[in-house]
């Protein structure tokens, strides 16, 4: 009876009444607050545990971060040594085609020279063979 009277005296602070007949027991001030204590020290052992761990995630997360910079870096680096690479392959190609192109005059001389060591009637018979196209002089030779 007492519990609800004051219950309804206390309801208007917000507090309730706790259930009725129920079997929970009245506990000592010193036994509530060696609970509470007790309470606190699990507690703080957890916060350590956690605060551990938090910087073991840090830690790994920046290690990842600094992996991940360093990947960046050699991508980009590999990427400009592959364009300057396809500059320099782009260039000798270049180079490449020109010579081929001076080339050419030279090549039909040594077909000429070719012709002469496997034919060499061909070159005492017209000494001014140089002096004719390649195809003239061997059609010439070979027609008389």
């Amino acid at each position: 009876m007492y519990q609800d009277t004051y219950s309804e005296k206390m309801n208007k602070y917000g507090l309730e009444r706790g259930i009725k007949g129920s079997e929970a027991k009245h506990i000592s001030t010193g036994q509530y607050y060696r609970e509470l204590y007790s309470k606190n020290e699990e507690l703080k052992d957890k916060i350590e545990i956690l605060e551990e761990e938090g910087r073991e995630v840090y830690n790994k997360v920046r290690h990842l971060y600094e992996v991940k910079d360093e990947a960046r870096d050699k991508f980009l680096n590999m990427n400009e040594y592959v364009q300057n690479k396809e500059k320099e392959i782009t260039i000798i190609e270049s180079r490449i085609q020109h010579l081929k192109q001076e080339y050419e005059p030279y090549k039909a001389q040594e077909e000429l020279n070719f012709i002469h060591r496997l034919f060499p009637v061909i070159k005492a018979e017209n000494p001014d063979f140089y002096n004719h196209s390649p195809l003239s002089c061997v059609l010439s030779c070979f027609l008389r």
